[in-house]
């Protein structure tokens, strides 16, 4: 029977994460590991609490613009409501409007005799 020559993995450098040899790290190839994982926690942190600040931020906003929304189609209500009555008016006052009947000036001059 013919002998097979036994797998060697290939080193590992201490910055690789994974590792294939299950060899114990040396204090300093675990220190600069323990030092990158913290690293990468604090980084990762961080961009957690960023990324819910800007969520929390386009949140307050949404609501700020809904409200906004609202209010606008109200205003926009009370005037469509004051320009149909105005249009009333004006349709009510023009058959008595001696402006239209004799002109501007005309009315101008008979409004102060």
């Amino acid at each position: 029977m013919e002998q097979r020559e036994p797998i060697v993995s290939t080193p590992v450098s201490p910055g690789n994460i994974r590792r294939f040899d299950k060899t114990p790290l040396s204090t300093e190839e675990e220190d600069r590991l323990r030092r990158r994982r913290e690293r990468n926690k604090i980084a990762a942190e961080k961009c957690r609490n960023k990324k819910k600040q800007r969520t929390e931020s386009l949140l307050q906003e949404s609501e700020m613009l809904e409200a906004e929304n609202t209010q606008l189609k109200s205003q926009i209500e009370r005037l469509r409501s004051e320009m149909q009555n105005l249009l009333f008016a004006l349709n009510v006052h023009r058959p008595a409007c001696i402006v239209l009947a004799h002109g501007f000036e005309e009315a101008e001059e008979s409004r102060f005799f």
